[in-house]
């Protein structure tokens, strides 16, 4: 019962995160007045993996058998196309460490909440991965901020 109405809080906490979870990267990015080491690409993917899991909720199950196993693959595709951008840049200045704190974060929820409820192997699996990768991605931006890189 007590970690049932535990992992409840945790969901509410994960949804009011995911309300702000842009919102330190845009400031970033306006301060930075720059978007150099934002990947496009990666950008792109984690909409279409985030859109993906929106429509999870809306559609037949039939569909779901179809759509749940590319969500794993586009995040995953999403986020280290991130972490090579900022590798190749060795630089992560317009990179906000908070924005993938809260990916992390909210990621690390919906483990506990998900293994609460239905244990499912596979979205367990895709928030476990998340996890480790957007940790990737904070530490990156974390290190390259800490270590600046000369530009030739």
């Amino acid at each position: 019962m007590l970690l049932q109405q535990f992992a409840d809080f945790l969901s509410l906490i994960t949804i009011g995160m995911c309300f702000i979870l842009k919102i330190p990267q845009i400031l970033n990015l306006l301060t930075a007045k720059s978007a150099n080491q934002i990947s496009v690409v990666g950008l792109l993917l984690e909409l279409t993996s985030i859109s993906i899991l929106f429509a999870m909720q809306l559609i037949p199950k039939v569909v779901l058998t179809i759509l749940a196993p590319l969500c794993t693959p586009i995040s995953v595709s999403s986020k280290v196309v991130q972490l090579m951008a900022i590798y190749q840049a060795k630089n992560a200045d317009t990179i906000s460490p908070i924005t993938w704190f809260i990916s992390a974060f909210t990621n690390l929820t919906r483990v506990f909440t998900i293994w609460m409820d239905s244990a499912d192997i596979l979205l367990l699996a895709n928030f476990i991965i998340s996890v480790i990768l957007s940790s990737s991605i904070m530490f990156s931006a974390i290190y390259y901020r800490w270590n600046r890189v000369k530009q030739d």
